[in-house]
């Protein structure tokens, strides 16, 4: 579902209806104060939803391009956390 855009003084004025449509028909609003989306309204789930391709399309477009380096940095911090995280103990053993 797309994010509809609304000005901090729109959500404001409409903050009722805007949560109404959170929270009843999974509305998603960016916030936008000046030029800057400043806050996003989602609703609230108890469990992950799934997204579309085309959503995490949106997301990932979203992202800042890598920079030099990045890819080799990330690929670091993944190995040093697996290697600091121990695996959850199973109960069931």
């Amino acid at each position: 579902m797309t994010r509809k855009l609304l000005t901090a003084t729109e959500a404001a004025r409409r903050f009722s209806d805007v949560l109404d449509n959170v929270s009843h028909h999974g509305a998603r609003y960016d916030i936008k104060r000046g030029r800057s989306v400043v806050a996003r309204l989602v609703p609230a789930r108890t469990a992950p939803r799934s997204i579309s391709v085309k959503e995490l399309s949106e997301l990932l477009a979203q992202l800042p391009p890598l920079e030099p380096g990045d890819s080799a940095r990330l690929e670091r911090d993944i190995a040093a956390e697996r290697k600091r995280l121990r695996a959850p103990r199973d109960r069931w053993r």
